[in-house]
């Protein structure tokens, strides 16, 4: 495989990832209607990661973003987005708390952090730098917003 194509796939899989996560708010926000207002707000940001990510593309035909060597394991991201999945199978056929939803919200928001999912490409253009920095701090918002709305709701 071309790192080309190492960095196509792993822009597919982060794509695929904020997808998934997507999916699993708007569901919490089916299954909790109170607090609708919340997951809903949180669903159309990882949409938006989703855009931003596919934007990536692009760039990496061009040449100008690769993944740095050694720096991903697909297998990670493969199982982060299993794992979502998993959780939004869960919750469309059984009755979970909301302390739960948001406990595997803020599981999956830190996990993105901790495994520095947006830091694993290499590249000199500004543009990139600020979209992937964007992304992670938009992920360490969601921690913060989840931690105090588990918080209050607990």
């Amino acid at each position: 495989m071309t790192q080309e194509h190492d960095s196509l796939l792993v822009v597919e899989l982060l794509i695929e990832n904020e997808e998934g996560l997507c999916n699993l708010y708007q569901a919490y926000a089916k299954k909790f209607p109170k607090h609708e207002e919340f997951w809903s707000g949180l669903a159309v940001e990882e949409s938006g990661h989703a855009d931003l990510l596919r934007e990536l593309d692009g760039q990496i035909r061009e040449g100008y973003l690769h993944i740095e060597p050694g720096r991903f394991r697909q297998a990670a991201i493969m199982s982060f987005i299993k794992y979502a999945q998993d959780e939004l199978t869960r919750v469309q056929k059984e009755e979970i708390l909301l302390i739960t939803a948001l406990s595997i919200a803020l599981s999956a928001e830190q996990t993105m952090i901790e495994r520095r999912f947006f830091e694993i490409f290499d590249t000199d253009s500004a543009e990139l730098k600020h979209i992937l920095h964007k992304i992670g701090m938009a992920t360490e918002e969601h921690v913060k917003r989840v931690e105090e709305y588990w918080s209050k709701n607990r």
